[in-house]
């Protein structure tokens, strides 16, 4: 079953979609980086589930703070759990986007 989702990014992000071999943002605290780009790795692992994102972030002391609860939370919140499955240190694509 599709469901439709509101993908909302910042108006500076559109940059960050272009095609490229490596890609960066730097910027303040509070500015949407993290969120914005791991909502754009849910989006792509969603429209194209044979790709693999690798998602690094400053160190943190525990996964609970961490980007994988950061995209925990989103996945979440978006109601997209039929979509992924999650584990204790990594989530995983679930190919068909049904729950088994």
């Amino acid at each position: 079953m599709k469901k439709s989702i509101d993908w909302q990014f910042p108006y500076w992000f559109r940059e960050f979609t272009r095609p490229a071999g490596f890609k960066g943002i730097h910027g303040g605290r509070g500015s949407g980086k993290s969120e914005s780009v791991a909502r754009w790795f849910l989006l792509l692992s969603i429209q194209e589930p044979d790709t693999d994102f690798l998602c690094l972030r400053e160190i943190q002391k525990s996964i609970d703070v961490s980007v994988k609860k950061l995209l925990d939370d989103i996945i979440e919140k978006l109601g997209l759990q039929c979509y992924f499955e999650s584990l204790r240190d990594c989530i995983y694509r679930i190919d068909s986007g049904e729950r088994k």
